[in-house]
C-alpha cells in the first residue's frame, strides 16, 4: 500500500479522521455516520471510495478525460 503525504500534519484530528475513513469498512463507516459521521462532505467521500476501488490507470485515464473535457470548456 502507497502512503501519499498530505497538507496536514500526520498527528493531527484532520489526518486521524480521514486516515481511519480511508482504511475502515463500510460497516464500520455505516455506524460512525449514523452516529454524528465526521464532519466530511459525504458526497465527496463516496466519491473518494468509488476512485479508490480503481486501477490507477483507470483513475488516471478517468482524470485526463475530465481535465480535457473541463479545459475545452473553459473550467480551468
Amino acid at each position: 500500500m502507497k502512503f501519499v503525504k498530505y497538507p496536514v500534519a500526520s498527528g493531527s484530528l484532520l489526518f486521524n479522521k480521514l486516515h481511519f475513513f480511508l482504511t475502515s469498512t463500510i460497516t464500520e463507516l455505516i455506524i460512525h455516520f449514523l452516529h454524528g459521521g465526521f464532519g466530511f462532505d459525504v458526497k465527496i467521500m463516496r466519491q473518494l471510495i468509488r476512485l479508490r476501488k480503481m486501477e490507477d490507470h483507470d483513475r488516471s485515464e478517468q482524470e485526463e478525460i475530465l481535465d480535457l473535457y473541463k479545459r475545452a470548456l473553459g473550467m480551468e
